[in-house]
Formats: C-alpha cells, sequence, structure tokens
C-alpha cells in the first residue's frame, strides 16, 4: 500500500511537470554577432536573435540591459520566424544608475505559426558614449516564446552571460 501511494505520487509529479512545459520547451537562441569589437560613437550594433527548435510560436519578447551612458537602444525589426509579427516600440527603462532595460518583441495576429529555425528579430542599438575594454555592451537577460498568451516557455541569464560585448 504504501509503496503504491508513492508511485502515484512520483506519477502526479511527473505529469505535473510536463503539463507546466509549454508547446515550446527546449528552444535554443544564438545570436549574431556575438561580439563587437571596438566601436565608436555613432556605430549602429545590430543583433540578431536566431531562434531553434520552435514549434508553435505566435508571440516573442526579449528583454535586454544595457548601460545608457554607452548605448541607446534603437528598435526591434521582426525576422523571418514568425509570419506577420506586429511589434511595438519597445519602452527604455531605468533600472538603477545607468543601467537601462528594455523589453520588446511583438505578436501575430493571424497566420500560421512560426515552427523550427528562423530569425526572431533584430535589436537594433546605438553607440553615444565613449567605450573602453572593459565596458559589457548588451545583455539579453531573457527571451520567451508563446504559443498563447498562456503557453510560454522563457530562457532566462544572468545579466552578462549572454548577449553582446
Amino acid at each position: 500500500m504504501r509503496s503504491a501511494f508513492w508511485l502515484a505520487a512520483l506519477l502526479c509529479a511527473f505529469v505535473t511537470q510536463l503539463a507546466l512545459a509549454g508547446t515550446n520547451a527546449g528552444f535554443s537562441v544564438t545570436l549574431d554577432p556575438s561580439e563587437v569589437r571596438a566601436p565608436a560613437v555613432g556605430d549602429q550594433i545590430d543583433i540578431a536573435i536566431q531562434i531553434g527548435g520552435a514549434v508553435e510560436a505566435k508571440h516573442a519578447l526579449v528583454t535586454a540591459r544595457y548601460d545608457s551612458s554607452l548605448v541607446v537602444f534603437g528598435g526591434f525589426t521582426p525576422g523571418d520566424l514568425i509570419d506577420g509579427l506586429i511589434a511595438p516600440p519597445g519602452i527604455p527603462e531605468q533600472v538603477g544608475g545607468s543601467l537601462t532595460e528594455v523589453q520588446s518583441g511583438g505578436t501575430q495576429l493571424g497566420g500560421t505559426p512560426g515552427a523550427g529555425v528562423g530569425l526572431l528579430g533584430i535589436l537594433s542599438f546605438y553607440v553615444v558614449g565613449a567605450l573602453s575594454g572593459s565596458d559589457g555592451l548588451i545583455s539579453i537577460t531573457e527571451i520567451q516564446v508563446n504559443a498563447s498568451a498562456t503557453d510560454a516557455d522563457t530562457l532566462t541569464f544572468a545579466e552578462g552571460e549572454f548577449g553582446v560585448g
């Protein structure tokens, strides 16, 4: 009787874990470029966000943190992964000192959801301050791919762990 209880408890935990994983669980991300060498004031930095392993992508959200005394957010341009992605402008917000965070991305209002591998979009920034060799530039801290408003899968990264700099 006791082993049947534990077996039932383990089965419930396993089923619950499966239920929490969304449609796009296990998707992957790469950034291009992964490094920017010696950008000068006035340069534009475009970061292509490539997604792999999408099953059904209808919405996406990218969170980036950066030092606004060095770079400013220019915008997000949708790629080819999610056809018809409508991307409102991200609104940068100060999160401490000159550290700024922006959330950008978009949603698909109709059409076939994105699947497989493709370009989610391009984040653009402009260099506004002189950089030293040790300055970090831009950290991508979160990327979310959604199949619906209630079915989201998220990759989270520590500041400086995943980004361009």
